[in-house]
């Protein structure tokens, strides 16, 4: 009993002590706030004077290294930080796990099962003797201690990582290097003149003007000599190691090269003015060069100079300061590290490079649509200045063309069994990759991209109409057109019809009407080209100055395609690049798709076999039959007898009634689908033809066609009558023109061109489209004339004997009979003379029901008066096959057959043959 006594006094003990290590714990948080804004002010002065500290600790290093010294140490400071979070995060969790066992407090649990004091601290120490309670207060005070400490180690690294921050942000603001502090400079620059220019037109501010740019003048070249006398030392530098002489010879003679020096063109020499050549035409072209070429500060000291030639040390000064700023303004380049350094033009053959690399390796199964942008900066940001055929180094004979070549094939794996896509950016972060950077030189090169991407080029753009982002569905570059790599060398933006357009730059404007383009000139002689087409309502006359942001004209439908030339001082020409470059901000619908190997069969290969063979035989092109195809495969899968919503559960989907009842045709968007209000009829048919709350009423236009017709809505041919003949007049001329391919060239731009002009819905699945269309004409191409049905190229009898009732020609009765009638018992079958495709199953008032059979050589077959009909449009059938029974419907007399052979489709009497003839049989 008396170690029990010892047991319950120690716990007691203990639990006095934590409850005065709480009071004081309270007690100073309750003081905290009254110094809280004193300690503030000393942490950050302590803060501010660490910093300066740092700043001067750095001094020694360049402004470069200063920056990625400074990040590193930030970075070091934030995962110091972080440690010393997680340590005082499991400290903690363990002090919570001693208090659950060890509280003086207890659970609901155990107050239900002891209602006494003293019957409650002699369970909780049943069965530990006091040393066991002592050691386990003595731990927990210790691991109080611990988290105590742990919790100010916390507070000192989130001090020195915030220290640490600001001296980043401060070093990269000193830094006169950064691109950001340049263009600030030359912003103010240029706001400073602009406001001399107002004042100088004023006699009294003129003077005043004058003195402050004599003095401005004056501190410039102190400036300009001083930066010229380090910028020389770091060129000769740069030449010095760059020389070649005897140890070059040596070292090639070693490697097999010969004892002879680098070539030229492979020298740090030679690099080096090709880069100050590029930038200088870059420099000239600028607006802000054209700008400077106005001001007349510089002009004006000149005169004075001329004005007095005897004194030679003004002209020695002068051509000094100006040699001076020249040699600044060459190496600029070297020392500044812009996210694109090419040129523009060996920029666009790199994106024609990746385009192409696309299109060469498309094929039924992937088209490819990689966006080469981030390939773009990383290899300006390794290589800088490249061409496409140079060499990457003199000890290899891989050019940057095989080096792209390479980034393709590890972007677009398509080795495995699954494709799989890496963008740019992964393959740089990943250190397993052949283009690995690391974590400071990727962290460099994406900081740059975010803040300037291709802004640095000159001859910026601005959008052409209000958007975020130009929406760019067709790119710059190569593509595939019929199986071929053609290059498309302007992009094409969806817009909306009678959407108001900006130009994008100022210029001399130029208008061509008859082709709804408009050309805006850049003022001067090789002054860049902007070129819009799809345009129409023009604002200036042509040879009128039009302003950037001015309106400009009118869009004519859903697409504008834009064009952009600028002059090549190298090649002395025009030449195109890619636009995209210079617009603030574009996206690309076009996108990498992966689909399975193209083998139609069933009804869709039969209607479609249906739709090529009666539309080439009325002259229309296979490249704009097959892009109608395309669309109709994703809109309807090519089957006449589709409507939108079929495919949900009745009564909103289709039952086997419904394709005749009005009220369900009648069906809205609201009622299939919940929403789309605009939808005031549902799809129908090939084309999903639409009630709409705009005005359209094609749904209604196809059914009344089908009534006036006497024929079903949902057949093949009445549709394919109804888009030549039925629908809206505007529509028809739009269908025409692409079958003809009057609107473009290939299946994907016709392919586009339908889903714009004719659906009215630019951007809806534009990629499967395209890709469906393709396949379509790859088919075809393949398969011209094939047909399951197998014709023979001779013919049988349809019914045997033939029992002859009435032949072929002019009559006693003076009518012409246009086929041979066969008489014969009603229901007797009707056999096909031969193999081909059903392109006609349908009741004529005079035919009657009635078949037509176009054969492989051509030529169609008519089987009239059927009591029955065996076949329907699209099918295939071989010679034989029942395709009906013998009847006596339409305009006739007693049950027989009626056959008419005829050279084509033609239904006139120029293309009649005489059946028995044909037939063999002797009247």
């Amino acid at each position: 009993m008396k170690n029990k006594n010892v047991q319950q006094k120690v716990k007691v003990d203990s639990v006095s002590k934590k409850n005065r290590y709480q009071e004081d714990t309270e007690s100073t948080q309750k003081k905290e706030p009254k110094t809280l804004i004193g300690s503030t002010i000393t942490a950050q002065k302590q803060r501010k004077v660490i910093v300066n500290q740092k700043m001067k600790e750095n001094a020694n290093l360049s402004s470069r290294k200063q920056v990625k010294h400074t990040r590193g140490e930030y970075k070091e400071a934030q995962k110091k930080y972080r440690a010393k979070v997680q340590t005082h995060k499991q400290l903690k969790q363990s002090l919570d796990a001693l208090n659950a066992e060890h509280s003086s407090k207890v659970t609901d649990q155990q107050r239900a099962a002891y209602t006494d004091e003293s019957k409650k601290l002699d369970s909780l120490s049943s069965g530990k003797t006091a040393e066991e309670i002592r050691a386990k207060t003595f731990a927990r005070e210790k691991l109080e201690k611990e988290v105590e400490k742990a919790g100010n180690d916390v507070k000192n690294a989130k001090e020195e990582a915030g220290t640490a921050k600001q001296v980043l942000k401060k070093t990269k603001k000193a830094d006169p290097s950064r691109l950001s502090k340049q263009v600030n400079r030359q912003a103010l620059s240029a706001a400073k003149n602009k406001a001399e220019e107002s004042m100088n037109q004023h006699d009294t501010l003129a003077e005043a003007v004058k003195l402050r740019q004599d003095g401005r003048r004056r501190t410039n070249t102190y400036q300009s000599t001083k930066y010229l006398v380090k910028s020389g030392h770091r060129v000769n530098m740069k030449l010095t190691r760059g020389a070649y002489g005897l140890s070059n010879r040596s070292y090639n003679f070693i490697r097999g090269r010969g004892f002879q020096t680098t070539p030229e063109e492979y020298s740090k020499l030679r690099q080096t003015a090709k880069r100050m050549r590029n930038f200088r035409n870059r420099l000239q072209a600028s607006k802000a060069a054209q700008a400077a070429r106005k001001t007349q500060g510089f002009v004006s000291s000149i005169i004075r100079v001329l004005n007095n030639p005897f004194k030679g040390r003004n002209l020695l000064i002068i051509g000094g300061i100006m040699m001076f700023i020249a040699t600044i303004f060459m190496f600029f380049p070297l020392f500044t590290p812009l996210p694109i350094q090419q040129d523009e033009f060996d920029l666009t053959d790199s994106w024609n490079h990746m385009t192409k690399l696309d299109a060469d390796r498309s094929d039924d199964t992937y088209s490819f649509y990689t966006n080469p942008d981030e390939t773009m900066f990383y290899m300006n940001y390794r290589f800088e200045d490249y061409t496409i055929d140079e060499r990457t180094n003199i000890l290899s004979f891989k050019t940057y063309g095989d080096y792209l070549n390479g980034i393709w094939e590890s972007m677009n794996n398509t080795k495995g069994d699954e494709y799989k896509f890496t963008s740019m950016y992964d393959l740089a972060k990943d250190k397993k990759s052949d283009y690995y950077l690391d974590s400071d030189d990727f962290e460099e090169m994406k900081e740059n991209v975010d803040e300037y991407g291709y802004s640095t080029l000159d001859g910026q753009l601005s959008q052409p109409f209000e958007t975020d982002s130009l929406p760019i569905t067709r790119r710059f570059g190569y593509e595939v057109s019929n199986d071929k790599a053609v290059h498309f060398g302007s992009i094409e933006v969806e817009t909306n019809q009678d959407l108001d357009l900006k130009a994008s730059m100022s210029g001399n404007v130029k208008w061509y009407e008859d082709q709804k383009k408009v050309i805006i000139t850049e003022e001067g002689e090789r002054g860049s080209r902007l070129i819009l087409t799809g345009v129409y309502g023009k604002r200036q006359e042509s040879g009128s100055v039009v302003q950037e942001g001015e309106l400009v004209a009118k869009a004519t439908g859903s697409k504008l395609t834009i064009s952009y030339e600028k002059y090549d001082e190298d090649k002395k020409t025009m030449r195109r690049v890619n636009p995209a470059f210079y617009f603030p901000s574009v996206s690309y619908r076009q996108k990498t798709t992966v689909s399975e190997p193209f083998d139609p069969e069933g009804g869709e290969l039969e209607n479609a076999r249906f739709l090529y063979s009666k539309l080439t035989e009325q002259g229309y092109k296979l490249e704009g039959i097959c892009a109608m195809l395309g669309n109709y495969s994703v809109e309807s899968s090519i089957n006449p007898k589709r409507a939108e919503g079929d495919y949900l559960s009745p009564p909103v989907g289709a039952s086997k009634d419904s394709w005749d009842d009005p009220a369900w045709l009648a069906i809205g968007g609201m009622q299939i689908y919940g929403r789309y209000p605009n939808i005031v009829h549902r799809g129908l048919g090939l084309g999903q033809w639409t009630d709409t709350a705009d005005g359209g009423t094609r749904h209604t236009l196809l059914v009344n066609f089908a009534k006036e017709k006497k024929k079903k809505w949902y057949s093949l041919g009445l549709q394919m009558d109804f888009m030549l003949n039925g629908d809206v007049p505007a529509y028809r001329t739009i269908f025409k023109q692409i079958l003809s391919g009057e609107s473009g060239s290939s299946v994907a731009e016709l392919t586009r061109d339908f889903l714009v002009r004719w659906e009215g819905n630019p951007g809806d699945k534009l990629q499967a489209r395209v890709e469906a269309g393709e396949k379509w004409y790859k088919y075809f191409k393949e398969n011209p004339d094939s047909d399951p049905g197998g014709s023979t190229g001779k013919y049988i009898l349809p019914i045997s004997p033939p029992n002859i009732s009435s032949g072929f020609g002019w009559r006693s009765m003076g009518d012409y009979h246009r086929g041979l009638d066969f008489a014969h018992p009603q229901g007797t079958p009707i056999k096909a003379i031969d193999g081909g495709t059903v392109i006609t199953a349908e009741f004529h008032y005079s035919w009657g029901n009635h078949v037509r059979v176009r054969h492989d050589n051509g030529q169609t077959s008519l089987y009239a008066h059927c009591s029955a009909l065996k076949v329907k449009v699209g099918d295939k059938v071989k010679q034989g096959d029942i395709v009906g029974l013998v009847g006596n419907t339409g305009n006739s007399f007693g049950a027989h057959l009626h056959l008419e052979i005829s050279k084509s489709t033609d239904l006139s009497v120029a293309s009649l043959l005489d059946p028995a003839v044909v037939l063999g049989i002797n009247k």
